[in-house]
């Protein structure tokens, strides 16, 4: 059973995304096979102007907040771990090999959740 939030996250604050994440792990748990996946923007490598004036931008228009809850990948793979999950971020970029036409420098922006119960 896999739960996908995807272009979620980040509309929410920490503590949502926190205890929504806690929620999915108990959830999961339950099953044989769990797997939660996501994307994420973490803060490192997301601090250059076009970035920040996007992530405003982007909150006027959904008439909320755009958060970045963590400042790094092992920031947020440690808060996915105490939610319950075995958790890693992938970088869109490892998999270039894979994604011929994958534009790096976007990509390079979000990571990919990949959560186990």
């Amino acid at each position: 059973t896999t739960i996908i939030t995807d272009g979620l996250v980040n509309y929410f604050d920490r503590a949502t995304v926190t205890a929504m994440w806690g929620r999915f792990a108990r959830a999961l748990a339950r099953f044989s096979r769990g797997l939660y996946l996501s994307d994420l923007i973490v803060r490192a490598g997301n601090r250059d102007l076009m970035t920040t004036t996007f992530a405003a931008l982007l909150g006027v228009f959904v008439r909320g907040r755009v958060h970045v809850h963590f400042e790094s990948a092992e920031e947020a793979v440690a808060a996915l771990e105490d939610a319950g999950f075995d958790a890693m971020l992938h970088d869109p970029r490892d998999f270039t090999f894979e994604l011929r036409d994958l534009e790096r420098a976007g990509a390079g922006r979000v990571r990919v959740i990949e959560a186990i119960a």
